[in-house]
């Protein structure tokens, strides 16, 4: 009996570590200007110039909720300064700073553990704005794709 113990003892301790892995969203991640694009049209639906530079850090809260924050500025002098909360699988964020203008809402869910989509609501409604947030293979990276009706920007962090 104790030779059973001992060997599931043994295959337990060594499974491979992405059965206990964190989410790979988790860490700090700086904005790659160089690589993102930015069309005007969309730069101003969202009420922003141009960034300049941003820093987004994902930590975990508890087992259902991450937080975020968003600290960076733009090429017009402007900062940009947010932070929230929001479900890791599916739901609304939560802002204690920053966000979105009153009556506008993200909704995300999580499709798999390396892609999100995120939906902005407005006053309840679907809205056109949506983002598509995906992990490289390598995990090295992330980008964001933001589509609003024609325009799209793209962020590589």
């Amino acid at each position: 009996m104790r030779k059973v113990v001992f060997l599931l003892m043994i295959i337990i301790f060594s499974l491979p570590n992405y059965l206990w892995a964190t989410d790979p969203f988790i860490g700090t991640w700086e904005l790659n200007v160089s690589k993102s694009e930015f069309t005007p049209d969309l730069l101003k639906a969202f009420g922003i110039a141009r960034p300049k530079q941003e820093t987004i850090v994902i930590r975990e809260l508890n087992d259902e909720e991450l937080e975020i924050i968003v600290k960076g500025s733009y090429i017009d002098g402007a900062l940009n300064s947010k932070k929230y909360t929001v479900p890791k699988r599916r739901g609304m964020e939560k802002y204690q700073e920053g966000g979105p203008p009153k009556g506008n809402h993200w909704v995300q869910i999580k499709i798999n553990e390396k892609e999100i989509y995120r939906t902005l609501l407005v006053n309840g409604k679907q809205s056109r704005t949506r983002q598509h947030i995906v992990i490289t293979q390598d995990g090295n990276a992330f980008y964001i794709v933001a589509r609003n009706v024609l325009d799209c920007l793209f962020c590589v962090f």
